[in-house]
């Protein structure tokens, strides 16, 4: 069974616009069907000691895998590509799973500016 996802991503390092650009191709090669925004630049949001602009992307599809999965297959996409887990001065790379089947998981990201800036340009692919 295939899940309906939306993925905000998210990078403030000094690549972080190719960072994001290559997450959201990445994702896309897993969703069976694929919209997504991204990346554009937006101002750090919550976190006094993030400084640095960041570039986001929000992307929506389906997926065959289950929400434990998706969280793992994040997890090992961002240590991978350099994130350092704890640190928020510079963050390399981050995949938040926001949105599961109509369920918001993550509702401080849903309603934060840099969401809602690129899923104010995605059409709903139910």
């Amino acid at each position: 069974m295939a899940n309906i996802i939306t993925v905000c991503i998210g990078s403030n390092a000094p690549d972080g616009y190719d960072k994001v650009d290559e997450a959201l191709s990445w994702l896309s090669s897993l969703f069976s069907t694929c919209k997504s925004y991204g990346p554009y630049p937006t101002t750090p949001y919550g976190n006094a000691s993030a400084a640095r602009q960041y570039f986001n992307a929000v992307a929506t599809g389906n997926i065959p895998l289950e929400e434990k999965q998706i969280y793992e297959m994040f997890k090992d996409y961002e240590t991978a590509h350099g994130r350092i887990h704890g640190s928020h001065e510079e963050v390399a790379i981050d995949l938040d799973l926001v949105v599961l089947n109509g369920n918001v998981l993550r509702p401080t990201d849903f309603s934060a500016p840099y969401f809602k800036k690129g899923l104010s340009h995605l059409i709903d692919v139910s």
